[in-house]
């Protein structure tokens, strides 16, 4: 059986489905990824996304993240919608996601935890007021306005490097109860996350729909797909319909 095949077959007959979806889900609506040839990471060292970096130097921080992370215009893609889709056909009971760009949420889906936080608020870091994210990237006002905290930073409510990762608990609890893992978009090279493989069933069947290889390709029970995963949803939504 072709892969696409049993992927639909697999899709069909699962009773929970869990999807884990890293920054190359969100390529194909114009976020550039951080690590291929045309990554973030082309353009910036990867310590900038670092709390020590943001500490102390919060104003270049948020001049990098207007250039590189604004994401409010951006529209959701087929692949997005695909998932909403089957979300609502009761096909996929939940979405860890690691991207903070709120794409899915704008595609219809409901299930979404978001692992890495989001770019809708921003929060003090000694008081907790929360702010709307776009508002400060638009004002410039990076500092909490409260009279005893106003010179503590505002931070985005994102994971940045060096912070737990708060929801990691909540997203094994949903790996190691599902009976079929669905990965697009993700390198699977960086942890926590990555590690989120080791706590599904030993039977769970794993699919990974990604451009570049993953260091889980070859693991039993799974199926590597190197395609768009647009293009790939697309055509296993089309085999749903013949099974």
């Amino acid at each position: 059986m072709e892969p696409l095949e049993k992927f639909a077959e697999l899709l069909s007959k699962s009773k929970k489905t869990v999807v884990l979806t890293g920054a190359g889900m969100s390529t194909e609506s114009g976020i550039p990824d951080f690590r291929s040839v045309k990554g973030i990471y082309r353009e910036i060292p990867e310590e900038v996304l670092s709390l020590s970096y943001f500490l102390e130097n919060v104003r270049d921080f948020y001049s990098l993240l207007q250039k590189f992370m604004d994401h409010r215009e951006v529209l959701p893609n087929i692949g997005h919608e695909i998932l909403a889709t089957w979300e609502s056909r009761g096909m996929v009971h939940q979405i860890i996601t690691q991207n903070v760009d709120g794409l899915h949420q704008k595609g219809g889906s409901k299930k979404v935890l978001e692992i890495h936080g989001s770019l809708e608020t921003a929060s003090c870091i000694k008081c907790k007021k929360q702010y709307p994210f776009y508002e400060i990237l638009d004002n410039k006002k990076y500092f909490c306005d409260c009279q005893e905290h106003n010179n503590f930073p505002i931070k985005p409510d994102v994971v940045l490097y060096e912070e737990e990762v708060p929801l990691y608990n909540n997203a094994i609890s949903m790996v190691s109860n599902c009976d079929l893992l669905l990965i697009l978009g993700t390198s699977l090279s960086v942890y926590p996350v990555a590690g989120l493989l080791h706590f599904t069933p030993k039977s769970c069947p794993i699919v990974i729909i990604n451009n570049s290889s993953t260091p889980f390709d070859r693991d039993k029970n799974t199926i590597a797909i190197h395609k768009p995963i647009g293009e790939t949803l697309t055509q296993v939504d089309s085999l749903l319909g013949d099974i």
